[in-house]
């Protein structure tokens, strides 16, 4: 991880309308998240915002294990970020992906409205070490992240392409989608004897005085703006149908 000097000066950079270039960067602000289950030959790979906390909750629960900690740095879990290491990378890899309009409005939603409310948190290092002011609009949140490309920005709002993939190669051997998360877990449960129901630990979806639809957080300059920054998640997802459906619904408003 960058040290906090060479990281202040990208931030100062972005701030300015100079994106540094890769090579300045020693390592990637966040590094993706691999948790390692050698018993199963099986990785999870995290995508934050993409129901990780419950897939970890079901995945704990074959192992009895009672969550004390936060659930995704437990001391259980055996971690590996960044790369696995040769005998891992022979492991049954999964993850999940998320249509990234919805994703962000999420991502937004519990990490800068969810945590106004929430007097234990330390606002000044909370997202983006502080860069995203903790009362920005959804407005001013896509015009900061959509500055900030993957190898400096916080995984919660990192492209899904970025952690899944290395080289130009996706990781995974398998990839569901949160859009039909029951069923696609129900394929990774049965097959490695994981819980099956998934609780919504994280989920935004009844935040008090929000808006539940992520469509409506969106202008149409808003939707092309993400739609640039996401441009690899949208196409090799699946999801350009999800991008016309909210031009769509921008135009019906």
């Amino acid at each position: 991880m960058l040290s906090n000097a060479f990281y202040f000066i990208h931030k100062m950079a972005i701030n300015i309308g100079f994106i540094p270039s890769e090579w300045f960067c020693f390592s990637e602000y966040d590094p993706r998240k691999f948790y390692v289950f050698a018993d199963r030959r099986l990785v999870f790979i995290e995508v934050p915002k993409v129901a990780s906390s419950s897939i970890l909750y079901a995945i704990g629960k074959a192992y009895q294990v009672e969550f004390q900690h936060f659930i995704h740095n437990d001391p259980f879990w055996y971690i590996e970020r960044d790369r696995l290491n040769p005998q891992q990378q022979e492991f049954y890899k999964f993850a999940f992906v998320r249509n990234p309009f919805d994703r962000l409005v999420s991502c937004y939603k519990n990490k800068l409205i969810q945590v106004r409310h929430q007097t234990k948190c330390n606002p000044i290092r909370y997202l983006f070490e502080g860069y995203i002011p903790l009362d920005a609009t959804f407005d001013e949140f896509v015009k900061i992240i959509t500055k900030i490309p993957d190898y400096l920005a916080e995984k919660h709002f990192k492209s899904q392409y970025a952690i899944l993939s290395h080289g130009g190669k996706l990781l995974p051997d398998w990839i569901g989608r949160f859009e039909t998360l029951a069923d696609s877990w129900a394929e990774i449960a049965q097959k490695y004897a994981f819980e099956q129901d998934l609780p919504k630990l994280t989920s935004t979806e009844h935040l008090k005085n929000t808006p539940p639809d992520y469509r409506a957080y969106y202008t149409k300059e808003l939707a092309e703006m993400v739609s640039r920054r996401y441009r690899k998640d949208l196409v090799l997802f699946g999801y350009t149908k999800a991008y016309q459906e909210l031009l769509d619904f921008l135009d019906n408003k």
